[in-house]
């Protein structure tokens, strides 16, 4: 009988610390603190995996639409300067921004300019190229929030040129675009709210800015 008694006693204390390890070591296997550490130490590439699901977040946050309705716009800006609709170009921006071209031609950044001030700067500069072709690409889009973001994209930039009895002559230049754009409330369209230029390289002479601004004074002088 003592026996029995001491057979089923340990059985019980046994069991009970079978099924307590168990839980516990359930627990365990399936916390995300050990998920973690099983995937740091057996495969960085799930890290990988989610620190790419954290920075969709603001993506699915915003939405596609909202996504490639930045992107459309961004693009729309390039080819309204290209095709020198300065009146929609204008529209892309909001009525005061920010605009940083130092790493292309020097100075300080520009605080609170307006729309005024920048058109007068295309009407003075931009228009005196024979025509221009930018050429934009990788997009990369991170959402504050619903009504913000920032957007960076490469950007190739030809400037061209035409002397009379000379051959046309090339400016090009390549770099990053980094952009803060917001939402407005009142007609749902993204506008620019800062914009950066990071040249990163340059192929021609720079003089042909100065030349074609040159060019611009003209032309008013003889419009007067």
């Amino acid at each position: 009988m003592f026996f029995l008694f001491f057979l089923r006693s340990f059985l019980f204390i046994y069991s009970f610390f079978l099924q307590s390890f168990m839980a516990l070591f359930l627990s365990l296997l399936f916390s995300p603190f050990f998920i973690l550490l099983l995937a740091c130490h057996h495969n960085h590439r799930f890290i990988i995996l989610l620190s790419r699901f954290d920075s969709m977040k603001s993506f699915s946050s915003s939405g596609p639409q909202d996504y490639f309705s930045v992107i459309l716009r961004l693009n729309r800006y390039f080819n309204a300067i290209d095709e020198r609709d300065f009146d929609y170009a204008l529209d892309c921006f909001e009525e005061y921004f920010d605009a940083d071209y130092t790493s292309m031609v020097g100075g300080e950044p520009m605080k609170a300019l307006s729309r005024l001030v920048n058109l007068q700067a295309w009407q003075g500069m931009l228009a005196g190229f024979n025509s221009t072709h930018h050429l934009i690409s990788n997009h990369d889009v991170n959402f504050i929030n619903a009504a913000s973001c920032r957007v960076k994209a490469k950007v190739t930039a030809t400037h061209c040129l035409k002397r009379e009895q000379a051959d046309e002559e090339l400016w090009i230049t390549g770099g990053t675009y980094d952009l803060q754009m917001v939402r407005s409330q009142s007609d749902d369209q993204w506008r620019i709210r800062s914009i950066k230029f990071i040249q990163a390289w340059h192929q021609g002479s720079s003089t042909l800015m100065q030349e074609a601004a040159q060019i611009c004074i003209q032309r008013n002088q003889t419009a007067s």
